[in-house]
Order: C-alpha cells, then structure tokens, then sequence
C-alpha cells in the first residue's frame, strides 16, 4: 500500500509539471514510436464502397524521461493518456471513419516504467478506404492497406517502426469472415518525402482476403447452368408449337437479365466487366442461340413453309368467298 502511494505521488508531481504540448527530447533527437495492433474481429468488405472495417488494439510504446519516476514497479492504469500527458499524433491515412470504445468506460490503458517508457493501448474500431480490383469477381482476392503515420510532427521529431520487426507488427485474434477467406497480414516500413513539408515515416500494413466462392455457385453459377439447359429443352418440342418454344426462350432470356441485374445491385459500377459479367453474357448468348435456332428452322423448313402457303391460300379463299357473298 505504502508502495502504491508512493508511486502515485511521484507521477502525480511529474504530471504537475508535466507540458503535454511539447514531445519529449524537444529540440534534441526524434521520439522513437514502437507501433504493434491485434485484430479483434475483422467486419463487413463492402465492394460497392470499396470500403472494409476491423476491431482493433491499438498499442504504442515511447519513451518521455520527463514520467521517470525510478521505481520497479510500473504505474499501471485505465485512462485516456491524451488528456494527461504527450501523446504521439499518430493517424491512419486512409481511414474514413473510427471511433474509440468506451464501454463501459475509456478502453485504453496507461503503464509509465521507471525509466520513463510509455505503453498507450486503446480499442479501435475503423472503416478504411480499399482499392479494389473486381475484375475476377468472385474468384478475387483483395489486399487492403492500412498507412500509418504522424500527422503533423516530420521524422527529425517523430519517428515509427513495427513493434518487434516488420513481420510482428501484427496479431491476428480472429479472422473468420462469412465472404472471405483472411490469408495472411503483410508489414512494410517507408519515408515519405515531400518537398514542402518534410519526411514523414509511413507503416503500412497489407491485409490478403480471398473471396469464398461456393456461395456464388449455389446463387449464381448453378441457376445460369439451368436456366441454359432448359432453354435447350425446345428442341425437343414439336416445331409447330410456336407459342410454346417461343414463350420458354423468352422467359429464360428474361430470367437471365434478372439474375444479371440481382447479382450487380450490389457491386460499384466499375468501368470493365468482371469474369461473372462474362460468365452470365455468355449464358445469354447460349439461350438467345436457342431461339435464333427456331426462327432458322421456321424459315427455312420446306414442310412449314408449304403448310404456311397453304394458310395464306386457304386464308385468301375464304375472304374472296366473303366479298362474293
């Protein structure tokens, strides 16, 4: 008890004095970062906003020698850090919303060592701009960045690298999707120069989703195939029953558009075709074969084109027969 008292007095006096406007080391070396997060839940990959959201642990190391406080034992707490001491201006760049979880309080945690070393952790949850290439939609795969960096302090104040190397900046808790498939997180580490504000160090994390197919050939693939083969079904079918061969390929024509429009609905409206676009015009272009089929045989048939002859004689006859009555 005695020890916990102590310790809360000595942070209490550094937090008296302490300017959280000013980094720490001002004017002398740059703040070294250590940057690590672990995917809680990964949600929704919406193609139509090109646009996919995690639940994350945000966690950061730095050291301030302005918080030593020379004791073995750490100050542990649950708090938000921004509003206490100097934090590090750390944003995601390509993030278009996010928001801190603070049920049933702040979920963020504070440990200040003796020797003035910080660790700032938070839960985040985001929804960050991708990039996607649809045109193997849905035999895709995605790769989804995440760009770290400072937004206002260059490298000569500020400086990030991974936590534990370029390939520990990452921990996967879970990665079960209902769409996709998580293949695997990649880390990279770059400068960004600007000839206007500076060098900025970049952490950019690569996030491999491979779309489940199976879904799309119950939805999709199958009812085509079928659609197809009952179109082909008027082969079969006596050639003078016109009304029915005609009916059956329109309405599997139709079908096809309609299946065509469902499965788009959702998807951005992208400049080139994707290979379910390609697979679904094809299904088409088989059914309305089946049709132009028919009319061929309609026309060039010389049974039905005498019988026809016949009903136009028959047809001529009769109306003469009206008029001379």
């Amino acid at each position: 008890m005695e020890l916990a008292l102590k310790l809360s007095q000595k942070i209490n006096e550094a937090l008296a004095v302490h300017d959280k406007k000013v980094r720490p080391n001002a004017g002398g070396p740059p703040v070294m970062v250590d940057v690590e997060f672990k995917i809680i839940s990964i949600g929704e990959i919406k193609e139509a906003q090109m646009e996919y959201t995690m639940d994350i642990f945000f966690r950061q190391w730095w050291t301030d020698p302005r918080l030593a406080h020379n004791m073995s034992t750490p100050f542990n707490m649950a708090g938000d850090a921004t509003q206490m001491i100097w934090t590090p201006d750390t944003f995601f760049w390509n993030v278009k919303a996010a928001k801190y979880h603070r049920v049933t309080r702040e979920n963020m945690r504070i440990k200040i060592h003796g020797d003035g070393k910080v660790y700032f952790s938070t839960s985040i949850t985001f929804t960050a701009q991708c990039d996607m290439n649809l045109r193997m939609y849905p035999m895709d795969i995605q790769v989804c960045p995440l760009t770290i960096e400072s937004y206002a302090h260059t490298r000569e104040d500020v400086d990030y690298r991974w936590k534990g190397g370029k390939s520990q900046g990452v921990e996967i808790f879970s990665k079960e999707m209902a769409q996709f498939e998580f293949v695997g997180a990649k880390t990279l580490a770059f400068v960004f120069l600007s000839v206007n504000k500076g060098s900025f160090t970049s952490l950019q994390a690569f996030f491999t989703f491979k779309r489940r197919v199976s879904y799309f050939i119950t939805a999709t693939f199958m009812p085509a195939v079928v659609l197809v083969i009952l179109s082909w079904c008027c082969f079969w079918i006596d050639r003078s029953a016109v009304p029915a061969r005609v009916a059956l390929s329109i309405t599997t024509i139709l079908t096809t558009i309609l299946l065509y429009g469902s499965v788009n609905s959702n998807m951005p409206k992208v400049s080139y075709s994707k290979a379910i676009d390609y697979f679904l015009m094809t299904s088409l272009g088989f059914i309305f074969m089946a049709l132009l089929e028919y009319i061929l045989v309609l026309n060039t048939d010389p049974r039905f084109c005498t019988q026809r002859r016949k009903e136009e004689r028959d047809d001529k006859m009769k109306s003469l027969y009206k008029v001379t009555c």
